[in-house]
């Protein structure tokens, strides 16, 4: 068992997986296209984030783990 702020990384790191996927799914979706250009943009940047944010907490886990990528 980790240390009780790795295991608070891993949770967090399986949540935002799931909401960037469900993000994902909606940016490839049928309403999508049809937002205003400006709405359509912040959803983009947006999951960028988010993924960039999630890449971030993978490596702080294998760090933390000793287990690589």
């Amino acid at each position: 068992m980790s240390a009780p702020h790795i295991e608070r990384m891993i949770e967090e790191a399986d949540q935002l997986s799931g909401r960037i996927e469900k993000l994902g799914a909606f940016l490839a979706g049928q309403i999508y296209p049809l937002l205003p250009e400006e709405e359509q943009t912040l959803l983009s940047a947006q999951c960028g984030a988010m993924t960039a944010y999630l890449q971030i907490l993978t490596l702080r886990v294998s760090r933390a783990t000793g287990v690589p990528l």
